[in-house]
């Protein structure tokens, strides 16, 4: 066979072999041209407050904290709703943004570049990315940027449009860092907080904990500054979800020891 028909035959597998992106987001029609939802991820509720999380996020709220215990399932929740979310085009984008807070002693500054020294604060939300979309799709997206990991830092100025928005170990936030993530959200945008105000490794007040009793505030005194169309806005569009010892279904022995630690 000569090089260039070598070559053909190289195109015609290419252009004929599903691209990962279109494989995955694809949907299928009935011969009476109906549209069939591509298959979602899986996941079932394993907890009342795993249960009370999946309606919230289902009920399309613009804000979501998921706060509590270790080991309860908050970034899975997170992962599956992001993964749903971008499989039913939903949404074009899924961004990660955490804290750069270390626990305990850090081991000084990564090499790489900024998507490298990224990696390994969310190592765990990727992995449970890949339980829902796959390792090549999951890759895919990372290449591509569907799915970007972003240094808090970096986010004043941005605007979050058509995509979601998880917030990892939002303890960690100070006040500022809240208040400036909170005001980015745009049309069509998500965010899903996760975070344990007891494993706050900050210096100072967690901004996690300022922002859900400033909501609390809010709801119980209703100020003058905030008109009915404000409070209908917070009473439709942020759900806070509180995870227990009892929720925690990493393993018995996390659980055993999250109850030792949340009861002395």
């Amino acid at each position: 066979m000569s090089n260039n028909a070598r070559r053909n035959k190289k195109k015609e597998v290419l252009e004929t072999k599903p691209q990962p992106k279109s494989k995955f987001l694809q949907t299928e029609t009935t011969p009476e041209g109906e549209i069939v939802q591509p298959n979602l991820p899986k996941f079932e509720a394993k907890t009342n407050s795993q249960k009370k999380a999946l309606a919230a996020l289902r009920s399309g709220a613009s804000v979501v904290f998921m706060i509590g215990s270790a080991g309860s399932g908050k970034s899975m929740l997170a992962s599956y709703e992001a993964a749903s979310s971008l499989k039913q085009k939903k949404v074009d984008k899924i961004y990660l943004a955490r804290p750069n807070v270390a626990t305990g002693k850090t081991i000084g500054m990564l090499p790489g570049t900024l998507e490298e020294k990224l990696e390994p604060f969310f190592a765990q939300t990727i992995e449970h990315l890949r339980k829902f979309m796959g390792s090549g799709f999951t890759n895919y997206c990372l290449r591509t940027k569907t799915i970007e990991m972003k240094a808090i830092e970096y986010l004043r100025g941005t605007s979050f449009e058509n995509c979601i928005v998880i917030l990892e170990e939002s303890q960690n936030f100070t006040a500022d860092d809240l208040e400036m993530v909170l005001t980015r959200i745009g049309n069509n945008c998500r965010l899903i907080l996760t975070g344990d105000t007891r494993q706050n490794d900050l210096k100072g007040n967690s901004g996690l904990a300022k922002t859900l009793k400033l909501l609390e505030d809010m709801i119980e005194l209703a100020p003058d500054y905030l008109d009915d169309e404000d409070m209908k806005e917070l009473d439709d569009n942020v759900a806070i979800i509180e995870f227990k010892p009892e929720d925690v279904v990493r393993s018995g022995i996390t659980k055993s020891f999250v109850k030792i630690y949340y009861n002395n």
